[in-house]
Order: structure tokens, then sequence, then C-alpha cells
């Protein structure tokens, strides 16, 4: 039975986010002092299922959850924490956003259209659209949150809070004029505030900006102002 030192090695031509965080992974099952096959089936899945996940031949978010969660069960202790472990996934994945939007495709093909019809909204103004490689991170990101629709509410929020630490201001106008056009209001308004009132101050000024050209959004980007603000209303009263 392959045990942790049999694992595949990592391809050394990875990122270093992909390292790090294809590393927690492998922490999270040294952890629990089974063998990796052991851990599958805690999980419910084949040996080849958690091989894939550790060696970085597929990076989904779910299944990163769902080894988190089988640690925890097992050892009664989160050796991450949760919204860590999404903070590294989007790191990782925004590293290579091409390689692992397509594997998000093939996977959401299987499990449902969430990940389906990402274009981004047609801009407004004279401003170029942000480059290839920022729409791709922008529609991974945006294609895992959308994916969440009818699940609990504080895995969407950690899904938000690791895309505000993770793209650029660029990518977040981006990810807030898709959520626009798609009606999801709300969870614009989230991603928004979170952004507004966690971010620095010089990258909302930024992503205001792009949301008002080329994006044609004032209301969106007075939103993320409004956050930024209400963060320096609430630090000068302390």
């Amino acid at each position: 039975m392959p045990r942790m030192n049999q694992r595949r090695p990592i391809d050394g031509t990875v990122t270093s986010e992909v390292r790090e965080y294809l590393n927690a992974l492998r922490a999270l099952v040294n952890a629990t002092g089974l063998s990796d096959n052991a851990v599958a089936g805690e999980m419910g899945h084949s040996p080849g299922y958690l091989s894939k996940l550790l060696s970085g031949d597929q990076m989904v978010f779910d299944r990163a959850l769902s080894l988190h969660a089988a640690t925890c069960r097992l050892i009664g202790r989160a050796p991450i924490s949760r919204h860590e472990l999404v903070r590294l996934h989007y790191k990782a994945a925004c590293s290579s956003p091409a390689r692992y939007m397509k594997e998000h495709k093939r996977t959401a093909e299987k499990t449902g259209p969430a990940g389906k019809h990402l274009p981004v909204p047609s801009p407004r103004g004279d401003r170029q659209v942000p480059a290839s490689s920022s729409a791709t991170r922008s529609e991974l990101f945006l294609a895992d949150l959308l994916h969440q629709e009818g699940r609990e509410t504080p895995q969407t929020l950690e899904i938000l809070h690791a895309g505000a630490d993770v793209l650029g201001p660029p990518e977040v106008a981006d990810v807030m004029a898709n959520l626009r056009h798609r009606g999801e209001e709300v969870l614009a308004d989230d991603f928004a505030q979170i952004y507004g009132r966690e971010q620095d101050k010089s990258d909302v000024i930024h992503a205001a900006r792009d949301l008002l050209d080329p994006y044609g959004l004032p209301s969106m980007a007075s939103r993320l102002l409004t956050a930024a603000m209400s963060r320096s209303r609430a630090g000068n009263a302390s």
C-alpha cells in the first residue's frame, strides 16, 4: 500500500505558488498519520483521485475542501484554516491560469453548467480590455464563485476573501462587472465590501477607475470607494 514517501514528486517546473499549495495539501494528509490510500477512503474517493490532487495533476477547489474536511474529522482539529487553504488554492491557480482554467472547465462539464458561459461583458470607453492572462485569472475565480450557488454562505465568503487577496485591481473590476452582468447583485456588493475594506486604498481606487472605464459601472465604483471610506472612518474612530 503506497504511503507518504511513495508519492509522485512535485513537478520541478511548477510555480512557487503551486508548490506551496501542494505542500499544504500534503501536510493535511500527513497530519492524519494514515496512508494516502486510507485518507482517500475517508474522503470517499479512490487513491488515484487523491494522488492527482497531491501531485498537482488536478486542482479543483471542492476536492481540496474535501481533503480538509476529512483531516479535521480524523484528528479533531484544523492543521490549517480553511480560509488559508482557499487563499493558497487561488494563489496557485492564478499563477498558472490557463492550465487550471482548462482543468476547471473539464470538471464543470461533469458536474454541471456553473463554469460555462463566462465571457467578459463588453467594455465601454477608450481604455483597452484587460490582458488575456488577466481575463483568464478572473474567469477561473468567477467560475468557482458561481459554482457555489445554493451552497452555504461561509464557503462563498471564503472564496470572495481569497479573491480579494489574490486578484489585482483590473481582475477585481472584471469579476464585479461579470457579476453585475449576470444579475448577481448581492455577490457583487459583497465582493465590493470585502475588497474595499481589506485592500490598499490605491488598489481600491484603481479597481474603481476600471469599473468606470472600460466597464461603465459608476454605481459599482461607488460601492468600492464607500467601503474603503467606511474602513477609514472606523480606523479614525478607534
